[in-house]
Parts: structure tokens; sequence; C-alpha cells
């Protein structure tokens, strides 16, 4: 049915909303097999992926660990080609911007900026296995998406993060988006088998056969929920307007004196229900749209994108038009 289809549109919807916030847009990750952090040459690994037809853009990436000299004693530095990844996510900022000269300028979250009395333009010292660096803030970013779970999380250019590793040519990631995320099990093991002979694996951001069971899942429930409520609807109106009939039965004997007959009663009453019905429907439309998002944020933690189909719509205002009709004649009949 319409309804199934919308829903599941909505859910696989915010949920690739999500991840490309929380994951800055990258649908799958390479890295080393061995460990997740081990640096490895990229030009030639690079060039084997881009050769597959799937893959739109990929971003070298440079994790490292570092030790500092403020409040967060502890961070993890994220070295990024920031402009590639502005290509597929642009960093919201609420200060600064994400492309800057200074090649020792990082992008911290507020509640990094706040938990350790820092500014715009202030700097700070990180410590690695290569030495000790001086950082500059250079961006100041909300704390949502790629900032949300982790206030010690800090951004730098891809060469700074290379110095911090204490490597000039080689990344231990490679974050890549997708031209058709339908494809994101193929590519990743196209990508798997490519990459066997550098010891490197492919790993999926967006696992797509357990998201679909999980929204089948409940798009199943909520076709049940669906027929339950319908069932119940029929039989709430009928007692509603069977209730009116006989509450109003002194109104039928009045105007059957003045000429009406009970066709005439009967209709008056139809043209009563689509009134009160299409208000109904109206109101129902208007508050579908908040209750969409809060099924949305209750399923996926997230508020998310509510689509409308006005093909579901339509169906739907006239499934409850008859519904309140059937119930309606039965009432009066």
């Amino acid at each position: 049915m319409e309804y199934k289809q919308t829903f599941k549109k909505s859910m696989v919807q915010t949920r690739l909303e999500q991840l490309r916030d929380e994951t800055m847009n990258s649908q799958i990750h390479i890295c080393s097999v061995e460990e997740e952090l081990k640096l490895f040459d990229y030009e030639k690994v690079i060039e084997e992926i881009s050769k597959n037809p799937n893959v739109e853009h990929l971003i070298p990436r440079v994790s490292i660990s570092a030790t500092s000299d403020i409040a967060s004693q502890y961070v993890y530095i994220y070295g990024i080609d920031m402009e590639k990844r502005n290509e597929v996510y642009e960093l919201e900022l609420s200060e600064g911007e994400s492309l800057f000269t200074e090649e020792n300028g990082v992008i911290v979250s507020e509640a990094f900026v706040k938990e350790n009395e820092l500014d715009m333009n202030q700097t700070f010292t990180v410590t690695t296995e290569a030495g000790s660096f001086e950082m500059i803030i250079k961006g100041i970013a909300p704390d949502q998406g790629f900032f949300k779970w982790d206030s010690n999380t800090l951004i730098c250019s891809l060469a700074m993060g290379q110095k911090l590793a204490g490597t000039k040519h080689q990344i231990n990631r490679i974050d890549l988006t997708l031209k058709s995320l339908d494809k994101i099990d193929e590519t990743r093991d196209e990508l798997t088998a490519v990459l066997e002979e550098y010891k490197l694996i492919a790993e999926e951001k967006f696992d797509s056969y357990y998201y679909d069971s999980f929204v089948s899942t409940i798009v199943l429930a909520l076709s049940l929920f669906v027929m339950f409520t319908i069932v119940i609807s029929i039989y709430i109106i009928y007692s509603v307007f069977r209730s009116y009939v006989y509450e109003n039965i002194d109104e039928m004997a009045t105007l059957r004196s003045i000429g009406f007959s009970i066709e005439d009663y009967q209709w008056l009453v139809f043209f009563q229900i689509i009134v009160i019905v299409t208000l109904a429907s109206i109101f129902g439309i208007i508050l579908s749209y908040p209750s969409m998002k809060l099924m949305l944020f209750l399923f996926n933690g997230y508020g998310g994108v509510v689509l409308y189909s006005p093909g579901y719509i339509f169906i739907s205002v006239l499934v409850i038009h008859g519904i309140a009709l059937v119930s309606g004649w039965l009432a009066i009949r």
C-alpha cells in the first residue's frame, strides 16, 4: 500500500541524513585489515578504487590520538583533505571557515571551546609520537552531526594530520561516497576483492540489509496497527452516529412533519458526516507531520525527513470518507 512506501522512504531518507551528518557523508571506509589506524601508502590504492564505477568521491584521511596541554587532556584528531570533503559534505560552522590558510589550523566543537575556555584564533599544544605541535582554532562547529558524540574530536588539514602522525605520504583511512547507495553491498564486495593484495578492507558505514529488515518489520507492525485502527474506527463512528440518530429522534419527527422523507433525512445526515470527516481529514493531515517526525525520532533517534505522497493523501481521504459513510449508513438505515 502507498502508506507503507511513504513511511519506508521517510525512514530510509532519515537514516541517510543521519549517516550524512554523523560521518560527513562517508558511506564506505577503507582501512588496514590488521589495525584500523595502521598507516599505508595510498596512491596506488586510490588508482584501484577509482576504477570502480560506483565510487564517486574518495577522501584520504589520517586519524591520530594525542595528548594536549589543556583541560581536555586526550584528543582525537582527523587530518582530512577539506577541499575534497566539501565536495560531498560542507561542514556547518558557527564561527570561522572550513578552509583556512594556516597549516596548523583546526576545527573544534562548541563544547570543546567551552570546556577548555578557548576561543577563535587561540592556540593550544598537542603531543603525538612525532613530537609537540601548536594548533590554532580556525573554526568552531555546533555540537551536532560529526561532533555530536565526542567533544574532544578535532579536524585539521591532511598535511597537518600527516605531520602529527610522523609521515609525509601515508594515511590510515580512505572515505568513499558512492553514486548509488543501493549498490553499497555490491561495491563493498568488489572493493574488498581488489584491496586484498594491499592488506586493506572495505567496511560499510550503512548496513543496508539490517536496516531494510528493521524498516520492513516496522512497516509490518504499522500495517497491522492501521488495520486494527480501521476496524475500531468503523465501530466508533457507527456508535456515535447511532447515538446521534436516537438523541435527535424529535428533530427527525419535526422534519418529517414539514415534508422531509426518510431518504431526505439520511442525505442530511450524510452531508453532516462529510463535513465532519472533511474537517477531521484536514486536521489529520496537518497533525500527521509532527506525528511522523516523532515516530522517526523514536525509531532512529533523529528527527529526520518526512516525505509526503499526494497519491497517499488522496487515497487516505477517500478511505476515511468511505469508512465514515458506510458507518453512518449502518447507523441510520
